[in-house]
């Protein structure tokens, strides 16, 4: 495991969610000193703590793992990744008829989007 590599990742998803070093404290249950520690010296971060992290992420530390071994250089694709598997496990708290309700929104927008791309309205399939 690649530690720089984990931080980096979770400095990423604690951005993207707008979070601060505080909230990610709150959230985990890790001292805000210790987190500060963590990433001010690059510690290592042991796997109980990377659980609780993940944990307040709302995600699985297998699907952290997967977008850790994203390319690296392709940061836009990862958070898509991680907005994806974050809107599948809200997607999977709702009821049976809220979730047909929101497949039925989603092929719309899909819909929409090939209708856009053939009218050329789109930026190369993406901004739509």
């Amino acid at each position: 495991m690649d530690n720089e590599a984990v931080l980096k990742k979770i400095e990423e998803i604690n951005k993207s969610k707008e979070w601060s070093m505080y909230r990610l404290s709150k959230e985990s249950g890790i001292a805000q000193s210790t987190l500060s520690s963590l990433f001010g010296r690059r510690a290592n971060i042991s796997l109980p703590k990377l659980g609780r992290i993940c944990q307040a992420f709302g995600l699985k530390m297998s699907d952290f793992f997967s977008l850790l071994e994203e390319e690296p250089g392709d940061r836009e694709v990862c958070q898509n990744n991680y907005e994806i598997i974050e809107m599948v496990q809200m997607a999977a708290t709702l009821s049976k008829n809220n979730r047909r309700l929101l497949r039925s929104m989603i092929l719309v927008m899909e819909e929409l989007e090939r209708e856009n791309r053939r009218k050329g309205e789109c930026n190369n399939g993406k901004d739509c």
